[in-house]
């Protein structure tokens, strides 16, 4: 019977080692392998967020110049407003 306990013992420290020597080395390569994924994923929606932005900024800029085009629209569109008062009613 001692013989036996004795057996299982170092059947469980045997398979602990192994069990130990196996996290220490597989858990640390996922563990960078995953944290090297998140960081390159992170990098990318940082470089894509910069890149719509400075889109935005652009058409932003495009459209904030057209402000002199809009009030000579609105100054035709009143004096066709004025000549059709005039003349045709």
């Amino acid at each position: 019977m001692d013989e036996a306990h004795e057996s299982v013992t170092r059947t469980q420290d045997y398979l602990l080692g192994v069990c130990s020597r196996l996290f220490l080395t597989i858990i640390p390569s996922l563990s960078l392998s995953l944290s090297l994924r998140i960081e390159d994923n992170v990098d990318e929606a940082h470089e894509s967020v910069t890149r719509t932005r400075d889109y935005l900024l652009g058409v932003y800029s495009r459209l904030s110049n057209n402000g002199p085009l809009v009030l000579k629209s609105f100054l035709v569109l009143i004096s066709f407003v004025i000549m059709f008062v005039l003349f045709i009613a």
